[in-house]
């Protein structure tokens, strides 16, 4: 695309078909999105044919000023958020597309605004912004899912003001993680997930809707759940990775029951120290192995689960750590 003249652009290298042209972005500045034919939306523009080796003139698209949308974003009852917390924002379409994709922040206080919005229904989101959190993702209306979430109308040239949203608090498992002899350990990663995942991270950081460290005094909390059934795991280095309730598997896991705005709390978790097996993997035929090759060491309990694998070094050699006690099989592939 080149700029050949005020208001004019000239986009090459177009395949020869059918195009319709564009011109704006919602949310950015305050002309709404326009698309040839001056209408606002893709189905009802006048649609280009382009042939190979020909320049085709589109007709001119005129541009007027959108809608906009704006509100405040508070803590429960309208009070207003603490002073180390802020909200992102982000608008969405009657289809449920996101039409602002970069999130406005908000600090105590402040309001948000959206303009050159299309005519149309929109509905808002605020998220509590990335650290430690207290609320679940809030909708207009106080909704916490973007389908309940209320409407806002929105015409060209008008501002559709007071769309408010007071962020709804989430639910939260507190608890403490121990050692064998009943000592609080620091720095465990604490993870959260939905219940019925069929993730099973053993030796690795678990994928989960949320990840918190222990304090020295072992504690946890983890905050801003919607309601639901959720299992915890905690890992380390040093211990072998455990669930609540006492396992390594997550199917075998006790479940946690949090509703929004309440505490789940006393979660305790004691984590055994893991047990390592170290050996050295060499050629069947004898020599060594070739340093390029992709080897990988797996552990298995007695039951055949597996309990840990690793990549075997340049030189052969591996360590598998965070393994309970017990017999376990060895496997190298």
């Amino acid at each position: 695309m080149s700029r050949t003249a005020e208001r004019t652009r000239r986009i090459e290298n177009l395949p020869a078909g059918d195009y319709v042209v564009k011109v704006g972005a919602p949310g950015y500045g305050i002309y709404a999105p326009a698309y040839s034919g001056s209408v606002h939306t893709q189905s009802a523009a006048t649609a280009q044919t382009v042939t190979h080796g020909e320049t085709t003139q589109a007709p001119d698209i005129e541009l007027a000023v959108g809608g906009s949308i704006s509100g405040r974003i508070t803590a429960p009852e309208g009070l207003p958020l603490s002073e180390n917390e802020s909200a992102e924002v982000f608008v969405y379409d009657n289809s449920g597309t996101r039409v602002r994709i970069a999130p406005t922040y908000l600090g105590t206080g402040d309001t948000y605004h959206f303009s050159g919005l299309a005519p149309g229904k929109y509905r808002v989101e605020a998220r509590q912004a990335p650290g430690p959190a207290r609320f679940v993702p809030t909708y207009s209306g106080g909704a916490v899912s973007l389908t309940e979430a209320t409407p806002t109308s929105v015409e060209m040239g008008t501002e559709s003001g007071g769309v408010d949203i007071a962020m709804v608090l989430g639910g939260s498992i507190t608890g403490r993680i121990t050692g064998p002899g009943g000592e609080p350990i620091r720095s465990v990663g604490v993870g959260v997930l939905a219940a019925g995942s069929s993730d099973d991270p053993v030796g690795i950081e678990p994928v989960a809707i949320q990840h918190v460290g222990t304090e020295a005094d072992g504690m946890f909390r983890l905050g801003a759940l919607p309601t639901g059934d959720y299992v915890v795991l905690a890992h380390n280095d040093e211990h072998v990775s455990t669930y609540f309730g006492g396992t390594t598997a997550v199917g075998a896991a006790s479940r946690l029951q949090v509703e929004l705005g309440s505490t789940t709390a006393n979660v305790e978790i004691v984590m055994e120290y893991g047990g390592v097996i170290t050996g050295v993997v060499t050629p069947a035929e004898g020599g060594s192995l070739d340093p390029a090759a992709d080897i990988e060491v797996s552990a298995f309990d007695p039951k055949g689960a597996l309990a840990g694998s690793v990549e075997v070094a340049s030189d052969g050699s591996y360590r598998v750590a965070q393994l309970r006690r017990g017999w376990h099989r060895g496997c190298a592939r």
